[in-house]
């Protein structure tokens, strides 16, 4: 999808219940202060939800205008953006919180990778990633890039009925402090049977928020701009404001004037061709017509030419022949004054009687 596609389709937001199930398996005990990130937070409510459970401040990315301005009122920070326009500092977030827009980002290739490798330099070690996607989209790629990058990795089934719309899982797991190079153990853990637990019933913490990496005010700005905001920005700032702008393309209207030279076939065929003669009335003394311009586009051929040419055996006479483009322009006059001449036709064309072109002089 393109971006303003991505505001408006693919969007899933996370049943209350499963979120209410994820915030079970995470918890904080030592009140750890921290940042929770969703970069597609839609109206706000799971972010909202995790951040109160977990004592956490909420960052969220919308790029609905309406889901937007909902989830403006209840998360601590919101940006309406893409969030692929957005930087967001490294090692920021305490937890991210992804369920991404489900579609493609062309050649056959699937956005849940790219929404993964986007939100993970963001993530602190130790920070814990939440991943929401369809079941059959956990793809090898996706399960490699969790093995090199990720520790403690847990997939999970949505509850019944939620399951049975969209089949979609939760993916955890804890950003490793640095990543797994050892190309045998990734080999290993891609190759091994997800097992798939589920969120219903009686659930544990399993995850824990870990310490603050970084305190204070971190980077958290859009370089999106949207639809309205460009216009209203080109409407009050734009070159249409500029007066040099007005004064090159705007000219007075002087009125009919007279040519100080007569005007040549090139000339009137141009002004024709520009449809200045175009359904124009013009009226002379008690007779009016209205007239309408044509430029017809003719060939000409020359007399033949002889010409010599050096060749290895001497000189060679040939005879040349050219032919030349040029448009002959046309006026059609209809007489519309009432009475008895009404409705005559007239056409003035600059081709004499054999059908040459006329001379360029009037």
């Amino acid at each position: 999808m393109r971006t303003i596609a991505r505001a408006k389709a693919g969007f899933y937001p996370t049943p209350e219940p499963v979120t209410h199930a994820i915030a079970k398996l995470i918890h904080n005990p030592a009140h750890h202060p921290g940042r929770l990130c969703d970069p597609c937070c839609g109206v706000g409510q799971p972010a909202r939800t995790l951040a109160q459970s977990l004592g956490l401040l909420s960052f969220g990315i919308e790029l609905d205008k309406e889901r937007f301005q909902a989830s403006k009122l209840i998360l601590n920070h919101t940006l309406r953006s893409d969030a692929f326009a957005t930087a967001i500092q490294k090692h920021s977030m305490s937890m991210v919180f992804l369920n991404p827009p489900y579609d493609d980002v062309g050649k056959r290739q699937r956005s849940e990778p790219a929404w993964l490798r986007l939100l993970t330099p963001a993530l602190q070690p130790g920070g814990i990633l939440v991943f929401i996607i369809p079941e059959p989209r956990v793809t090898k790629e996706i399960r490699r890039y969790l093995a090199t990058h990720y520790r403690q990795v847990t997939f999970y089934r949505f509850p019944h009925p939620e399951y049975l719309a969209f089949r979609q899982v939760v993916l955890f797991g804890v950003k490793a402090a640095s990543p797994s190079h050892d190309r045998r153990r990734l080999d290993a853990l891609v190759a091994e049977e997800i097992e798939y637990r589920s969120l219903e019933g009686s659930l544990t913490p399993l995850y824990a928020i870990p310490p603050q990496v970084i305190a204070g005010p971190i980077e958290f700005r859009s370089h999106w701009v949207s639809p309205e905001d460009q216009f209203a920005e080109a409407s009050k700032y734009g070159i249409w404001q500029d007066p040099r702008i007005h004064d090159a393309l705007h000219f007075p209207v002087t009125g009919p004037c007279t040519p100080l030279m007569p005007l040549r076939k090139g000339h009137l065929a141009r002004m024709i061709a520009a449809g200045m003669l175009n359904n124009q009335t013009i009226a002379t003394g008690s007779s009016r017509w209205i007239i309408k311009g044509f430029t017809d586009k003719t060939t000409k051929q020359l007399p033949p030419e002889q010409e010599e040419y050096d060749i290895q055996r001497g000189r060679e006479t040939r005879t040349v022949t050219r032919v030349i483009e040029m448009f002959v322009p046309q006026i059609q006059a209809w007489d519309i004054t009432e009475g008895l001449t009404y409705g005559q036709h007239v056409i003035v064309n600059c081709v004499d009687h054999r059908g040459d072109v006329a001379p360029e002089t009037p």
